[in-house]
């Protein structure tokens, strides 16, 4: 398997790897759709991928510490003649996890192709491509699990880009990625996803609830808070709903 594609990240090497998200995005004309479009992607350590504005597909697939999966999907349903934005959400953990199992860490990094049905790149993932830090996330969210180490997700959509997964979308102002080499690249030992992706449907809520619980246990005491809020979507924003906070003792 040849990759012409190199790995890519942002160009700010100051930048806090830790809970970070990167909206990265590439346009591509074409005079014809091809019959095939063969994308094979991946990131360190998920991402999701639009086109033209479609959400296309989500992953890598979980593999083992020493190999990075990656996704093959074929894109030519999303495509059109003229002007295509191929767009991808990115999330990372950490470089090195501070978590007890020490599970999700490593480099960060994107990688993306897209071949024709003869093998001619369409697409790939080089400096070329815009790459900047998604402001709608919080990156300082605090841990929500000392085991393995993931975050809270704090998302404000009032701080959404809009349009920049779509064609046309101006993103002369966003850094241009910084090439980190063409595969094979340490630490990646790349392996194609070998069980099926996750099938779905896009629905639209007819109501929705929040709910929340955290939970710490101590030697003598546990306690639990738990947090229920009722989103209404016709009014367009969220109504609070009701708080408790429930203390339990350890019988001696």
């Amino acid at each position: 398997m040849t990759w012409n594609a190199q790995w890519i990240w942002h160009p700010d090497g100051g930048l806090s790897q830790t809970n970070l998200y990167l909206y990265a995005r590439r346009e591509v004309v074409l005079d014809a759709v091809p019959k095939v479009a063969r994308a094979r992607l991946t990131a360190c350590s998920l991402y999701r991928l639009f086109v033209n504005g479609q959400p296309v597909a989500r992953g890598p697939a979980p593999s083992e510490a020493s190999y990075q999966s990656y996704d093959v999907v074929d894109l030519a349903p999303f495509l059109r003649r003229g002007a295509n934005a191929i767009a991808l959400e990115v999330y990372h953990y950490f470089d090195v996890s501070p978590g007890i199992i020490g599970q999700n860490g490593g480099r960060g990094g994107i990688l993306f192709q897209l071949d024709d049905g003869d093998g001619r790149a369409l697409c790939v993932s080089d400096a070329a491509w815009r790459v900047i830090q998604a402001p709608p996330w919080d990156q300082g969210s605090a841990i929500n699990c000392t085991l393995f180490a993931d975050f809270k997700e704090i998302y404000d959509s009032r701080r959404e880009i809009a349009g920049w997964r779509e064609a046309g979308f101006d993103d002369r102002a966003w850094p241009q990625a910084r090439a980190l080499g063409q595969p094979p690249l340490a630490p990646w030992t790349l392996v194609e996803r070998d069980f099926p992706r996750l099938g779905g449907e896009t629905v639209s809520a007819v109501d929705a609830w929040v709910e929340s619980a955290s939970v710490t246990y101590a030697w003598r005491e546990d306690w639990e808070v738990y947090h229920e809020q009722h989103l209404a979507p016709a009014a367009g924003r969220a109504t609070p709903g009701k708080c408790t906070e429930v203390t339990r003792t350890h019988a001696d």
